[in-house]
């Protein structure tokens, strides 16, 4: 970062990208070393066998992890396997011979580091220096602190506050104590929810009351179990309960494993409120757990800071433990396994400080490392994480296809809506003679009702078809030429009403016919069939009725067949039965000769039907 920093000045921005680059890879390489070191059961054991190898490409990267996770594990095995052979030795009741013993000096150089106190050559249960339990914060006291750059500060002294008390302490409930410094803080409604209320496992039903036995590791450590649970109930954690619960979890215990595994979530998200307040106020910390470090560039900001996050642990409920933490800034100090060392930044230092803070990890049980106890197995739950990560991805997987199924039904839906559309706006119109009104079938519609019109049935000068004229008449333009109107018939034609030239049901002879202009909706064919009263299949019919005639035999004008309705009715307008002539219907009756008999008949009157499709 140093030579990034001094590109930058230099504006040689590619050198600097680069620099950044391979500082990220660096601290990249180092949270998968510290990964590992945590997933596996033989710990940073697992972390020295891994970095051994360099020759593996990255494409072997995987296959490396497990070998070196193997490799470690197995070592492990070695070592407690010696371990019970020592003490089955040590237990015998006679003296071993003088030329099998071994002499403590005479230990061998060991590959690696120790864990307890960094230094090559020896492993941790050989090594022969004392530190304070398992503390993974160390000040480096024998480097040169550079005092010569801070002497215009003044320094502050260790403080010798004694942390002996927390043992007595219990941690339950003092956020909760403190929740209003948490709101204070702006911490978001899940965590504060989980102070206040406690973690709260989702249950998609109510489990019936049960009653479960320990797993098996449990019932070989019963003395150990027994401590435990003691422990949590004097401190509160836990509570006795007389009737049989509804969440059951069998204890396990797990051997070798310093580290809560499945611990670490909800207490992370507790601290992520904390640091977020912290950065917001320019302060430069770093959390791993319930491990810190922070710095600042002067002795005297590093003081104050030191100060202050002091003050919001304690605020906010947090025990510290002090016998772990470093509050004075200093200028170098191991941290995590690694050594920091102070860094130059435009001509100024940074300074250190560490803490620990009590109530995660093993600061409870410092005398029970090998031990602790399980209230869920992580590879279980690392299991059911993958199983629910393939019913994840099959449910991407039929999301998917829904989505696809989908849009084929939508394409359909726009099919059909476009075809409806079509078909609404299709339809055909016919004329419905000696009715007032249309036919309520087929989806029919009068759009106007009318009176039977035509030309006169022995007069010329008329038009050969009958027209429905409405009952509310316009007139011509008022500027059209007005002499036609002089009654000179030889200069204009004529347009007269009708009359009913038969007798049946609720009509009779001179009686005036009426008309209705229907519309047939969603139809494209209207088809007037004579000879018949039924429509073929896959017509609907319209109304069905006599066919008549404009003139009788007699007469010598030509007019067209219109098909009148069965039951029709007489125009209301006017008197009844008043012959005043006009366009004629007559029944039609057959002749037989060029019309073929049978089928037809002589004088048989025809019928009509019209249909629609």
């Amino acid at each position: 970062m140093q030579e990034a920093n001094e590109n930058l000045k230099e504006n040689k921005v590619q050198s600097a990208q680069r620099n950044i680059a391979e500082g990220l890879d660096i601290i990249k390489n180092r949270q998968k070393l510290i990964k590992l070191a945590d997933s596996s059961e033989a710990g940073w054991r697992a972390v020295d066998e891994y970095t051994k190898n360099t020759i593996a490409s990255d494409s072997e990267d995987e296959k490396k992890i497990s070998k070196a996770q193997t490799r470690a594990e197995r070592k492990v095995k070695e070592a407690k396997a010696k371990k019970r052979k020592d003490f089955r030795d040590s237990a015998r009741p006679y003296q071993k011979p003088s030329w099998s013993q071994t002499s403590a000096d005479n230990t061998t150089w060991k590959s690696g580091h120790c864990y307890r106190c960094n230094k090559r050559g020896h492993w941790r249960k050989d090594c022969t220096e004392k530190l304070n339990g398992d503390k993974i914060s160390t000040i480096v006291t024998e480097v040169n602190h550079l005092i010569s750059q801070i002497n215009n500060e003044t320094p502050i002294g260790i403080t010798n506050k004694s942390q002996s008390c927390i043992k007595n302490i219990s941690p339950v409930g003092r956020l909760r104590e403190n929740l209003g410094h948490w709101r204070s803080i702006r911490t978001n409604r899940y965590v504060l929810d989980v102070i206040e209320n406690g973690y709260k496992m989702p249950l998609f039903t109510t489990p019936e009351p049960i009653e479960l036995k320990n797993s098996r590791s449990a019932l070989m450590n019963q003395r150990f179990v027994a401590q435990e649970i003691e422990k949590l109930l004097n401190k509160g954690c836990i509570e006795e309960v007389k009737d049989k619960p509804r969440v059951v979890n069998p204890l396990t215990v797990a051997d070798g494993k310093a580290k809560q595994s499945t611990a670490g979530y909800i207490f992370s998200k507790l601290m992520r409120e904390i640091v977020k307040f912290w950065r917001t106020k320019g302060y430069k910390i770093v959390l791993y757990l319930d491990d810190g470090i922070g710095g600042a560039s002067t002795f005297q900001e590093a003081k104050v800071v030191s100060t202050e996050i002091q003050g919001d642990l304690d605020k906010l409920g947090f025990l510290i433990a002090e016998d772990k933490s470093h509050w004075d800034p200093v200028q170098e100090l191991v941290w995590l396994d690694k050594f920091w060392c102070y860094v130059i930044i435009m001509a100024k230092f940074v300074l250190y400080f560490v803490f620990t803070i009590v109530g995660f990890g093993p600061h409870f049980n410092a005398e029970n490392v090998d031990k602790r106890i399980l209230l869920n197995d992580p590879d279980l739950v690392h299991t059911q994480i993958q199983a629910i990560q393939r019913e994840l991805e099959t449910v991407k997987t039929q999301l998917a296809a829904q989505v696809n199924i989908n849009s084929a039904y939508q394409a359909e839906i726009d099919s059909l809506k476009r075809f409806n559309n079509q078909y609404s706006s299709q339809g055909s119109t016919y004329t419905i003679w000696g009715k007032k009104n249309c036919p309520p079938n087929n989806g029919t519609k009068a759009i106007y009702s009318g009176i039977a019109g035509g030309g006169h049935y022995d007069q010329p000068g008329n038009g050969a078809n009958t027209l429905c004229l409405p009952h509310n008449p316009d007139p011509a333009p008022s500027d059209f030429p007005t002499h036609f109107q002089d009654d000179d018939k030889s200069l204009s034609g004529f347009l007269y009403g009708s009359e009913y030239q038969y007798t049946y049901r609720n009509v009779a002879v001179d009686d005036d016919v009426p008309c209705a202009v229907c519309d047939v909706a969603h139809s494209s064919s209207v088809v007037m069939i004579p000879a018949k009263m039924t429509c073929p299949t896959g017509w609907s019919v319209e109304y069905s009725g006599v066919l008549t005639a404009l003139a009788q035999y007699s007469g010598f004008h030509i007019g067209e067949y219109l098909c009148v309705d069965e039951n029709a009715e007489y125009l209301s307008e006017g008197a009844r039965q008043k012959d005043y002539n006009g366009r004629l219907f007559y029944p039609v009756q057959a002749a037989c000769g060029s019309l073929p008999c049978p089928p037809y008949k002589a004088s048989q009157l025809i019928s009509c039907v019209v249909c629609s499709k």
